[in-house]
């Protein structure tokens, strides 16, 4: 190998690097709406909102229990992929601290532990928490869709309203407009069907960052056969986001 051809590669190399380097520095985003559930025992859970926001350069969250209770969190810190979020509280002249630790998995959701520590740091209670983004809070909008398949990829535009906590949405593309059936959503999971070529698609996804959705599609034919499937994504355009 001559000396030109190993600068090339030196230069080539040290943009890989650079690429690499620039990546790892990419921070996940905890802002939004999340759903959280705190195990209390083997037979009970605690439903929660936890809303996280960032504002100058520090991050801030609320949360609302079940019963409409809010509160906010005296701490909230990012580290990584780890959030902590915690609040201070007394009763009958006892202080304590109760938060959650947890770490934001490949699939978008955070699992870790709640705990409740006395004004000395000892720990007195602990058990799991997990907590997952509410795509009820963020699914209207204008959505960038992206359905794989064998032969090509197909892509169309995804348009959902909102009111009186209803959902109703259509895909559009070059074919026309359709509407979305049986849409339903379960935390941070949406599943709808749409009709097409005589059978039906049936999607199901998860919002796995803020304004990304990640799923599957099912194309089952007019005898309610499954006959094809493939990866589901969809982007919220720019608008959307802003809502």
């Amino acid at each position: 190998m001559n000396t030109r051809s190993i600068s090339t590669l030196a230069i080539f190399l040290s943009g890989v690097i650079h690429l690499h380097a620039d990546s790892s520095k990419v921070l996940p985003d905890f802002s939004g709406q999340w759903e959280a559930t705190a195990s209390v025992s083997d037979f009970e859970t605690r439903d929660s909102t936890l809303t996280v926001v960032k504002k100058d350069k520090l991050w801030h969250s609320t949360m609302e229990s079940e019963d409409g209770q809010k509160r906010k969190m005296s701490r909230t810190q990012v580290k990584g992929k780890t959030l902590v979020v915690e609040f201070e509280m007394e009763s009958n002249g006892q202080k304590a601290v109760i938060g959650a630790k947890a770490e934001l998995n490949m699939e978008g959701a955070l699992i870790g532990k709640w705990y409740a520590r006395d004004e000395n740091g000892t720990q007195l209670m602990s058990n799991d928490w997990k907590a997952v983004r509410s795509l009820s809070s963020a699914f209207a909008g204008n959505w960038n869709v992206l359905a794989e398949t064998d032969d090509n990829n197909i892509e169309h535009k995804m348009v959902i309203n909102k009111k009186d906590n209803q959902f109703s949405g259509y895909a559009t593309g070059d074919e026309g407009q359709i509407e979305y059936r049986r849409l339903k959503i379960t935390k941070n999971e949406v599943k709808m069907e749409l009709p097409y070529a005589g059978g039906i698609v049936k999607v199901a996804a998860k919002l796995t960052q803020p304004g990304k959705l990640s799923g599957k599609w099912h194309y089952f034919d007019e005898f309610d056969q499954q006959v094809a499937d493939g990866k589901w994504s969809a982007n919220k355009s720019k608008i959307g986001l802003e809502k």
